[in-house]
């Protein structure tokens, strides 16, 4: 595959974030974490072209958009239902994962190398509790599911994180 090829379906999270902009005013607002992640998103890929242009590596950029998105996901999954019971544990899982991830920055490793472990936690975290959500959507609203914003949402986090974990863990071993 080109470098063309990688950049344009790097690009295709665009259609997302522009699509989103235009209807903002009309999206539930329990969708706005995911929103936001599309938009964050956005901005890493614009980040990491130009950096990749300049000569450079996206680890930094990339790292730090990695808890970005953790901390987006999590924030997505206690407006889904998942914390409200335990507003506590949403705390505790915000600063678990910044904790994390500064832990894993640290040390003798630097931030500009790529940190893997810290990734396939989250990547294993998202994957369960996405299936979860998909469980829930099959036993409530069954007969319309491909009209339900989390089964689709979940689904799609469940697709992309299973091929993103299946690339990490190659990269680990």
């Amino acid at each position: 595959m080109s470098y063309t090829q990688i950049d344009l379906f790097s690009f295709s999270v665009f259609i997302a974030a522009i699509i989103a902009l235009i209807r903002y005013d009309k999206i539930c607002p329990e969708y706005y974490p995911f929103i936001f992640c599309m938009w964050v998103a956005s901005l890493n890929e614009i980040f990491s072209y130009f950096i990749v242009k300049c000569g450079y590596t996206t680890a930094v950029n990339n790292s730090v958009y990695n808890v970005l998105e953790m901390l987006l996901i999590t924030w997505q999954f206690r407006r889904w239902g998942l914390f409200y019971t335990r507003n506590t544990f949403y705390s505790c899982a915000f600063v678990v994962i910044i904790i994390a991830w500064v832990m894993e920055n640290s040390g003798n490793r630097l931030i500009a190398t790529i940190g893997a472990w810290f990734h396939v936690a989250f990547i294993l975290a998202i994957i369960f509790k996405s299936i979860d959500f998909i469980t829930q959507s099959i036993v409530d609203n069954y007969g319309r599911l491909l009209r339900n914003s989390i089964f689709l949402i979940s689904l799609g986090y469940v697709c992309f994180f299973s091929f993103e974990m299946l690339t990490e863990v190659y990269t680990l071993f």
